[in-house]
């Protein structure tokens, strides 16, 4: 994000009828890549749909955008807004 231009980088996400936005520090280009579930051992991490190791070796994580979903839903029943 560079917000001393008042630049932000917003991703959409569309799911189902809800729209979401996501701030991202920068974008890197589009790739194809083999999605690998995360191991037993790591336990289910919300909102994670599984992981890849990209040519240079870094590990990414790859968001579920239908957990995210019910993260959302999740996170407003549990602070209902002040009336």
């Amino acid at each position: 994000m560079d917000l001393s231009r008042g630049r932000v980088v917003v991703i959409v996400v569309v799911v189902g009828d809800a729209n979401y936005g996501i701030t991202v520090d920068e974008l890197r280009g589009q790739q194809e890549m083999v999605i690998k579930p995360l191991p037993e051992s790591l336990g289910a991490l919300p909102g994670v749909g599984g992981a890849t190791i990209t040519g240079d070796g870094s590990v990414v994580l790859i968001l579920h955008p239908a957990s995210l979903d019910e993260l959302a839903i999740d996170s407003r029943s549990a602070c209902p807004t002040a009336s």
